[in-house]
């Protein structure tokens, strides 16, 4: 059985998409996931399967949760290695001086077309990203709240669904992830 971490996107988030994570714990273990843990509100769920198709993943947990819970979530899935290699290749941590706090990932479920293209000239910022693969790498420099390089913006210009979370987060799960049972 591999490994997998889930992350929900906008759930439990000032008030909407309210979904009990514990509710959802034992809508995943009914369903056949294995050693399902879910770490803070916000829809972060490890978990095991025997189904190595990523995307077949992505599009179960989102039907699953729509058909039991009435909302429209969009899920990435990632396995231990890739959340590994997300947090290691990230190139605002080559600079000693970053302060982690600033640092956010904005997770894709698919790869961009285009990326360069679409984000051409796109605004004046003291923020900064970095687009590798399925990952933008954002480093802010006022608060995620503050910044116009939001998850909503990304998916506007890349045509494609995503979710954020912050280093502190990605670190825990990583944790998790090298600890679980």
């Amino acid at each position: 059985m591999e490994l997998y971490i889930a992350l929900l996107r906008g759930v439990n988030v000032n008030g909407k998409n309210k979904l009990n994570m514990q509710v959802l714990h034992q809508s995943l273990e009914q369903a056949g996931y294995n050693e399902v843990q879910t770490y803070i509100q916000s829809g972060n769920i490890l978990f095991k399967s025997a189904e190595i198709n990523v995307d077949y993943l992505q599009k179960a947990l989102q039907e699953l949760i729509f058909s039991q819970f009435k909302l429209s979530v969009p899920v990435v899935v990632l396995t231990n290695e890739q959340l590994s290699k997300i947090l290691i290749e990230n190139p605002f941590l080559s600079d000693l001086s970053v302060n982690v706090k600033g640092l956010y990932y904005c997770l894709l479920q698919q790869y961009p077309q285009n990326s360069s293209q679409c984000l051409k000239n796109i605004l004046e910022s003291k923020d900064n990203f970095i687009i590798t693969g399925k990952t933008v790498y954002l480093l802010v420099q006022n608060g995620y709240g503050n910044t116009k390089l939001n998850n909503n913006f990304f998916e506007k210009k890349l045509n494609v669904t995503a979710t954020t979370r912050n280093h502190q987060t990605l670190q825990k799960l990583l944790e998790m992830s090298q600890n679980f049972r």
